[in-house]
């Protein structure tokens, strides 16, 4: 199992390996930065979904503009980026983004 993040002040998201435990291994790994994809932007992630949809495993990253003021709750070009998980390269590959309606 593997916990996931965004960085508070990029676009970058890491994740951490977890032991039998839960606790934390010295197995971190940088994912991806939603300003590499196409149609990326510099803006932070702030939710992840993750299911498993046809067979193959699937995540969904909610962007959030970093702020110190209410407005980043308001941008109204919130996307959701989709990224399916291809096993054998034990990586999240980007499928898709669209606009976020909420949630």
């Amino acid at each position: 199992k593997r916990l996931y993040w965004g960085a508070a002040r990029s676009s970058d998201v890491y994740s951490v390996a977890l032991d039998a435990k839960g606790h934390f291994t010295k197995d971190v790994r940088h994912e991806f930065a939603l300003a590499t994809l196409p149609e990326g932007n510099t803006t932070s992630v702030r939710k992840f979904e993750f299911a498993q949809r046809q067979g193959e495993y699937v995540m969904l990253a909610k962007e959030l503009e970093f702020g110190f003021r209410l407005l980043a709750e308001n941008n109204l070009r919130k996307r959701t980026y989709r990224f399916r998980y291809a096993v054998g390269q034990d990586v999240w590959q980007f499928t898709a983004a669209q606009a976020d309606n909420g949630g």
